[in-house]
């Protein structure tokens, strides 16, 4: 359970922060800073997993909301899934802009369990 509350505090802490910006075109260094972004959204990823099975564990989400959180989880796994191909052909708009759905997906999953993040 210490696991999961601290994955998912990482996972508050950096889904969805727009640190580093979105970076574009084909310079080496934005290139570097996009992918630093989306290794920033794989972990958050990574916590939210470890949140949703600790709060379906729990009984904090049960039922349809952990149907939903589940479905959403599933597309922030695409979006990463994607920003990853982008990644292997060094495209940092394309990895920018998959990052960018995958944050999202993160956010509203994190919504489900932590109303309050919603806010």
């Amino acid at each position: 359970m210490k696991r999961a509350v601290i994955s998912l505090a990482a996972a508050v802490a950096l889904c969805g922060c727009s640190l580093l910006g979105n970076f574009t075109g084909s310079d080496p260094q934005n290139l570097a800073k996009a992918e630093q972004g989306l290794t920033l959204a794989h972990l958050a990823y990574l916590g939210l997993g470890d949140g949703l099975k600790a709060a379906a564990n729990s009984g904090l989400l049960k039922g349809s909301a952990a149907a939903q959180a589940k479905t959403i989880y599933d597309k922030a796994g695409a979006a990463l899934d994607t920003a990853d191909t982008a990644d292997n052909t060094a495209n940092a708009t394309s990895i920018n802009e998959a990052v960018t759905d995958a944050n999202s997906f993160i956010l509203q999953a994190k919504a489900l369990i932590n109303p309050q993040v919603a806010k």
